[in-house]
């Protein structure tokens, strides 16, 4: 009851939209990391918030049109192999000879 009628309160005199709000309090709990106890069990915080939300998401759609055309390239991955160890004779310790 008291998020339906902050929200409601919001769009009248703030102008804010269901998508924006959400998108609001996704921001803060999730990409923000905000502690739900700062809450106490409304969504207060959205108009201290709701700029710089616009403006990550605005960033983010900016970003994205940016980056629409261009290609990606594989990655190229580099592997070392060492070469491997020779093998060594150990020296001869008794001559007997050719007989």
């Amino acid at each position: 009851m008291l998020i339906n009628t902050q929200a409601e309160g919001f769009i009248a005199q703030y102008g804010y939209t269901w998508t924006g709000m959400t998108k609001c309090l996704y921001w803060f709990y999730k990409i923000n990391h905000g502690s739900i106890e700062e809450g106490h069990g409304g969504v207060g915080i959205i108009p201290f918030i709701y700029d710089d939300v616009k403006q990550y998401y605005y960033d983010l759609y900016l970003a994205k049109e940016k980056n629409k055309m261009k290609r990606l390239r594989a990655p190229v991955y580099e592997i070392s192999i060492q070469s491997p160890r020779m093998y060594e004779r150990p020296p001869h310790l008794l001559d007997l000879g050719e007989d």
